[in-house]
């Protein structure tokens, strides 16, 4: 059994890999191979989409947070229509919210569910159908908010990948989100993107989020430590 007892198959294997406490905070090869299963399938979204649900919680720790948000980030950017309208549901928007906007979750963490909120917000403004994530955007900019500065211009764009197995997933050729005509990933399914410019980005981010997750950490030891000697003091 996977998480919380669903039932388990390649696709919650692969996400419970990725997302395990001991695992790397980035692989990429294996995020790929997640998008793939996910574009393969009718099921692949929702299966998907409930399994990294069920890590969104203030009380997961960090680490395996910061790599549930990996993984939502390259799936939001490969995976289709299908997904994003699971990331868009109302339980996942609120569920990323409470991620976002709980004091007790780790600063890194936090800015990283805000960035993605902001983004998907920003990628989904044109699709009715989409239209939870700009709500909530909106909304915790109306409560003060502060959402982490960034370029969404110079951002990964969104994309519907065509499906490497048109037989069986009946998937519709890609499309950028948002409904309008654009370019594709090439095919050999989503795997043809891992050689993108957008790699090496990743694995730089990953890595200065793993060293702030340590220094927030290290932070909170000390704190612990300095409350406790006080108490023995008193």
């Amino acid at each position: 059994m996977s998480w919380f007892g669903s039932a388990r198959t390649p696709l919650t294997d692969a996400i419970d890999r990725a997302t395990h406490e001991q695992h790397p905070l980035s692989d990429l090869a294996l995020y790929l191979e997640i998008c793939d299963m996910i574009n393969e399938t009718e099921s692949g979204a929702k299966d998907a989409a409930r399994a990294l649900r069920k890590r969104l919680t203030p009380k997961t720790s960090p680490n395996v947070l910061l790599k549930t948000l990996n993984v939502l980030e390259m799936c939001g950017k490969n995976c289709g229509r299908r997904f994003h309208a699971q990331i868009s549901a109302a339980d996942f928007v609120d569920a990323l919210t409470q991620v976002g906007t709980t004091p007790s979750v780790a600063g890194v963490v936090r800015e990283k569910t805000l960035e993605l909120i902001q983004a998907w917000a920003d990628a989904f403004r044109g699709d009715m159908g989409l239209q939870a994530m700009p709500l909530a955007y909106r909304a915790l900019q109306a409560k003060g908010i502060e959402f982490p500065a960034q370029d969404l211009d110079q951002m990964a764009p969104i994309y519907t990948p065509v499906s490497d197995h048109p037989a069986t997933s009946g998937l519709v050729p890609s499309q950028p989100a948002g409904g309008s005509d654009g370019a594709a990933v090439a095919g050999g399914g989503v795997a043809a993107s891992a050689a993108s410019s957008t790699a090496q980005s990743q694995l730089d981010a990953d890595a200065a989020m793993a060293r702030r997750l340590a220094q927030e950490e290290e932070q909170e030891e000390q704190q612990r430590r300095q409350q406790q000697e006080q108490q023995q003091q008193q």
